[in-house]
């Protein structure tokens, strides 16, 4: 479901929709059980409801680079990813033990010089980038993935914080209330992954 700017890990599991959760210095893939049974009937029912067979990836997706320690930046595949996904980026990254997140990045020259004020070691440093096409919610800064994991409506809208874990997420989370600021993975993130 991600596109790895070098050799990110990638989730196996077809439930994951994309979700990738990033915490203390690694990028995996969230699973949960309980939500993976809710995630499918959701997919089913979804497909019912539109009286169409869909696949993800028929549909257009938020796309989630992970740039690997020990390797450069590549720009000329960040550059692809903000044509091709206009709504807004951002970009996390471990420090100690905390997850930094930036975003509400419209070009990529601005995440440049924002990721460059970091003063770390860009090659050293494992980063997560999220490029969004808008689905559900508005197209604003505070929309823009990654979303720290919080139960506070607040917290998932601030541009520069830091958290336990950051969420991306690429694909459409079906049933989500209608909220005219929020995405669906912002409503997801408050009603499902944080209370667990």
């Amino acid at each position: 479901h991600s596109q790895s700017a070098t050799n990110g890990k990638q989730g196996s599991h077809p439930l994951t929709m994309g979700v990738s959760v990033y915490r203390k210095a690694k990028a995996n893939t969230y699973v949960n059980p309980q939500h993976e049974r809710m995630v499918s009937f959701c997919v089913k029912n979804y497909q019912q409801l539109n009286g169409k067979t869909y696949k993800w990836r028929d549909k257009p997706m938020c796309i989630i680079a992970i740039k690997s320690a020990g390797t450069a930046v590549d720009w000329t595949i960040l550059d692809n990813c903000e044509v091709a996904n206009p709504d807004g980026a951002g970009y996390a990254y471990v420090r100690g033990d905390e997850v930094v997140i930036r975003k509400g990045f419209f070009d990529n020259e601005t995440m440049l010089k924002a990721l460059d004020n970091e003063r770390i070691d860009q090659t050293e440093t494992e980063i997560m980038f999220h490029f969004r096409i808008a689905t559900h919610g508005k197209v604003a800064p505070a929309t823009c993935h990654p979303f720290p994991m919080s139960e506070n409506r607040k917290a998932l809208c601030e541009l520069d914080t830091t958290a336990s874990m950051a969420v991306a997420h690429n694909g459409v989370i079906p049933f989500m209330p209608k909220d005219k600021m929020l995405s669906d993975t912002m409503q997801y993130i408050l009603l499902y992954l944080a209370p667990l």
